[in-house]
């Protein structure tokens, strides 16, 4: 992720004619391998863009991979095999979109800030 975020920032400030930090706060890097904790993460994701009242639906946000996700776009960007082969899509879209009660699932606030 910091290589694609360097080259990312650096290109953009090429073409810009600017420097800088394009992104207001430094990144953090897990590595996941529990699939509850990852579903977790996924669907908290996901859902920042209605929490933060940018949209009613979590498909609505162009810029997530939820879209691939959900089979409604084809992007290359996320792998999506390890949430896909745990879960269906339907149960992804239940989960994300019902905002169903997520309490079985891991608490991922403490990766946040």
């Amino acid at each position: 992720m910091q290589t694609f975020q360097s080259s990312y920032t650096k290109a953009i400030n090429i073409r810009y004619d600017r420097h800088g930090s394009l992104f207001q706060s430094h990144f953090k890097a897990k590595h996941v391998k529990d699939e509850k904790f990852y579903l977790a993460l996924a669907t908290y994701i996901h859902q920042n863009p209605i929490r933060s009242k940018l949209v009613d639906k979590a498909e609505d946000w162009e810029f997530s991979s939820y879209q691939d996700y959900i089979e409604l776009r084809r992007g290359s960007l996320p792998n999506k095999e390890f949430l896909l082969n745990k879960y269906t899509i339907n149960e992804i879209l239940e989960i994300t979109c019902n905002k169903l009660d997520v309490q079985h699932l891991p608490d991922v606030g403490h990766l946040l800030f």
